[in-house]
C-alpha cells in the first residue's frame, strides 16, 4: 500500500514537473516570438523590363526603400515572387516554423506551408506563388496595379499580424516577349504603348485589329524625321521613339514613315508575346509606282495619289494566305479613283489578302521584295537626327 502511494506520488510529480516545463518552454517561446517582429525588405517577380527613356533594367521591382517598379506577368501563368522578410531583432531560438499568407484586392492568394527559420538569422529569403492564375481575374490584355496584404503567424496560425503590404504596376501579357525583344529586355514605355494600345484583347488576332487602327490615330504619317533605318526592312531606333513620345494620345513630336508604322507594330505585338507578325516591302517589279487616293495617317486625302519608290507593312501568313496589316493609312473602299476621297477608307486591319489590298492601293503590278520575320532594335541615337536622343 504503502509502494502504491509512492508510486503514485512519483507519477503526479513526473507529470507536474512535465506541465512546469511545458509551461516554461511556452513562455520561452511567447515571450522570444514576441520580441520578433517580421516585415518585407524586398519583392522579385521575375522578368525584368527595362526603361528606354533613362536606359536601365529593373533589378528588384519591391524595396522598402520605395522602389516600385512595373511588374510583368503572363496571363495563362501563375505570379511567381521571390521575396525577403526581415526581422528587427535576430531569430530567436523559438519558434523555428512560421506561416506566411497575402491577400490582394485582385482576388490572388498566397498560402505557403510553414517556413523553417534558423535561429540568428536577420532575414530570409522564400519563393513563393499565387494560388491563382492570372487570367482566373484578368483573361485580356491589361494594366493594372498589383497588390498584397502580408501576414505573418507565430503560433501555427492561431494569430496573424502584419507584416505589410506590396504594390507595384502590372502588365498582362500573352507571353513573354518575342524577337526582336531579347538580349534587349522588353521597354516600359512599350509595353505601357503596348497594353494600353490593344487593352481588352483575348486574342493575339484581336489585339492586332484593335492595334491597327489605334496607331492610325496615334501616329502621323509625313515620311520624314522617321525612327527607322534607311535599308529594308531597318534597324529600328527604339530608345529614340520612345523619347520623342509626348504620351499616349499625341505620339512622338514629329513624324513617322511607312518602316517606323510596321517597326512599331511589330515591336508592339512582340512585346506582348505576339510573334506571327512579319515584316514586306514591295515595289512595282523594281521600280516606283503611283498609289490610288489613300488618307495618310492624320493627314488631308491624297485624291490623285502620290509616287513611292517602295511600301512597307506589315503581314501574317495564314495557310496559303499572306494577310496584311498597315496603320499608316487608309485605302479608298469604293476603289473609283475619279470620285476623289468621297469614302470612308478601308485599313488594311488583319482583314485583307494580298491580292486585296495592292488592288486597293495601286493599279501597278506590285511585287514584294522581301519579307522578314523580326527587325533590330537600336538604342543607340539617330544619325540622322541627333539631339534630342
Amino acid at each position: 500500500m504503502f509502494g502504491e502511494n509512492l508510486y503514485k506520488r512519483d507519477i503526479f510529480s513526473l507529470r507536474h514537473f512535465l506541465f512546469l516545463m511545458n509551461l516554461v518552454l511556452f513562455s520561452m517561446t511567447t515571450f522570444q516570438a514576441e520580441s520578433v517582429t517580421i516585415s518585407i525588405k524586398e519583392v522579385d517577380y521575375g522578368y525584368k523590363m527595362r526603361w528606354g527613356y533613362v536606359p536601365r533594367t529593373i533589378s528588384t521591382h519591391w524595396k522598402d526603400n520605395g522602389t516600385r517598379e512595373p511588374v510583368f506577368v503572363k496571363k495563362d501563368n501563375y505570379i511567381g515572387m521571390t521575396i525577403t522578410f526581415k526581422y528587427n531583432v535576430p531569430w530567436p531560438s523559438y519558434p523555428s516554423y512560421v506561416f506566411f499568407r497575402a491577400t490582394s484586392p485582385s482576388g490572388y492568394t498566397v498560402t505557403p506551408p510553414m517556413q523553417a527559420i534558423s535561429p540568428g538569422e536577420l532575414q530570409s529569403t522564400f519563393t513563393f506563388s499565387t494560388n491563382q492564375l492570372v487570367s482566373n481575374f484578368t483573361n485580356q490584355i491589361a494594366v493594372f496595379q498589383l497588390t498584397f496584404d502580408w501576414e505573418y503567424s507565430l503560433d501555427m496560425g492561431i494569430t496573424w499580424l502584419s507584416a505589410g503590404y506590396t504594390q507595384n504596376p502590372c502588365y498582362v501579357a500573352f507571353d513573354y516577349p518575342k524577337p526582336p525583344w531579347g538580349a534587349l529586355p522588353v521597354y516600359v514605355e512599350i509595353m505601357e504603348l503596348a497594353c494600353n494600345g490593344m487593352w481588352g484583347a483575348t486574342t493575339a488576332q484581336a489585339a492586332v485589329q484593335q492595334l491597327t487602327p489605334g496607331l492610325h490615330s496615334y501616329l502621323m504619317y509625313d515620311q520624314f524625321m522617321h525612327f527607322s533605318g534607311i535599308s529594308i526592312p531597318g534597324d529600328f531606333y527604339v530608345r529614340s521613339f520612345v523619347c520623342r513620345c509626348n504620351g499616349l494620345s499625341s505620339g512622338p513630336a514629329e513624324g513617322n514613315d511607312c518602316r517606323d508604322f510596321a517597326n512599331i507594330i511589330k515591336s508592339l505585338t512582340a512585346a506582348i508575346g505576339i510573334d506571327f507578325v512579319n515584316i514586306c516591302a514591295f515595289n512595282n517589279n523594281g521600280g516606283p509606282f503611283l498609289t490610288r487616293p489613300i488618307k495618310p495617317a492624320k493627314l488631308s486625302p491624297l485624291n490623285n495619289g502620290t509616287n513611292w519608290s517602295f511600301h512597307q507593312i506589315n503581314y501574317e501568313i495564314w495557310g496559303a494566305w499572306w494577310y496584311m496589316i498597315d496603320g499608316s493609312l487608309l485605302l479608298d473602299y469604293d476603289q473609283i479613283d475619279a470620285n476623289g476621297w468621297t469614302s470612308p477608307g478601308f485599313l488594311a486591319n488583319y482583314n485583307i489578302g494580298w491580292s486585296d489590298y495592292t488592288l486597293r492601293l495601286s493599279n501597278f503590278s506590285l511585287s514584294s521584295i522581301g519579307g522578314w520575320s523580326t527587325i533590330s532594335l537600336l538604342e543607340g541615337v539617330r544619325p540622322w537626327n541627333p539631339t534630342p536622343p
